[in-house]
């Protein structure tokens, strides 16, 4: 009988976040359950390792020297497929990635390497951000945005250090670039660990529950041209990092629909951090679902839908995002 996947939930943030003393507060609030973790550190000597609470007897495999996103993923490969003969050892795996780590390489690896997509379910990307100086980091640190448009939860940390209105301040950015992240507020790292362990952000239930229809439209035109006007691209926020959705009624053409994706990750594929989308194919009694992870894309049959109105909705979430683009190359997929 085929074992059930081990469950993954990738930790990241900025340095000096709380990554750390999360993983120490899951570790020791979820004492029943036998966690296996893969710790990554960026220099010549390893410090975090040492300061995880092993009094719980977590199985503990460090990276170091070099970023688990790029120079040492092979690394990783290795050491998942490793960690997964031993799978008897343990039940959930935490991937704590260096503050400097883009968290979509190591997404990519768990949901597209063959070895690996049948051993190991990503659950969640968890980013945690520092109330105190994540506005400025924002602003002056490209990996941070980076990282809070990968998440599925957000947890906005050390908030004992800022006031209310900087608190609202900081949530309403943080939507702004991200819009289906849940933001998960905390004081020391000190949240419901077991809502983040049992999260399913890059499951076919939570794309399901896809509703980007309260995120705001731009008003203004655009003539597009050349590649569905994907070289013609200008962005239209004023953060590098943004969220648009689009729902459009009717039936999807699969060929357009792959011609766009296809175009879409071609010359955007580095900027675009996630895509989600539930999409009404024409012919097709299901639903498609579909999850994207910069050039990566999966797709999965879901339920039919019946006597359900047939639309198509996406969520897209990156760098320099041009809504009215996005939208006329997704209108035009309509069969």
């Amino acid at each position: 009988m085929n074992k059930k996947p081990i469950p993954v939930t990738i930790l990241t943030g900025g340095l000096g976040a709380g990554k750390t003393t999360l993983l120490n507060h899951i570790i020791t609030s979820q004492s029943e359950t036998r966690f296996a973790i893969i710790e990554n550190e960026f220099g010549e000597i390893g410090i975090d390792q040492d300061l995880i609470d092993e009094t719980q007897g977590p199985t503990v495999v460090e990276l170091s020297d070099g970023c688990i996103c790029c120079t040492i993923r092979n690394d990783l490969v290795k050491a998942l497929s490793e960690m997964y003969e031993r799978r008897d050892d343990f039940e959930s795996l935490i991937i704590e990635t260096t503050g400097l780590a883009e968290p979509g390489p190591v997404a990519q690896v768990l949901i597209a390497e063959p070895e690996l997509t049948e051993k190991f379910k990503l659950n969640a990307v968890v980013t945690l951000v520092d109330a105190e100086y994540v506005m400025t980091h924002i602003d002056t640190e490209g990996i941070v945005g980076s990282q809070i448009g990968f998440a599925d939860i957000i947890v906005l940390n050390k908030l004992d250090r800022v006031n209310e209105q900087r608190s609202q301040e900081i949530q309403s950015r943080l939507t702004e670039m991200n819009a289906q992240a849940k933001i998960v507020l905390s004081e020391h790292a000190r949240i419901d660990t077991e809502a983040v362990l049992s999260a399913d952000g890059f499951s076919l239930d939570r794309a399901l529950e896809l509703d980007p229809d309260f995120l705001k439209s731009e008003t203004k035109e655009k003539s597009s041209d050349g590649f569905m006007g994907l070289l013609d691209r200008v962005p239209s926020y004023h953060d590098d990092i943004s969220s648009v959705g689009i729902v459009i009624l009717g039936d999807l053409d699969d060929k357009k629909l792959e011609m766009w994706l296809s175009f879409l990750t071609m010359f955007q594929g580095e900027d675009i951090l996630r895509i989600k989308g539930v999409l009404s194919i024409c012919g097709k009694e299901e639903r498609f679902v579909i999850q994207g992870v910069h050039t990566t894309l999966t797709g999965t049959d879901a339920m039919p839908w019946g006597d359900a109105a047939r639309e198509s909705r996406i969520l897209i979430i990156g760098r320099l995002l041009d809504r009215p683009m996005l939208e006329k190359g997704f209108m035009n997929c309509l069969a």
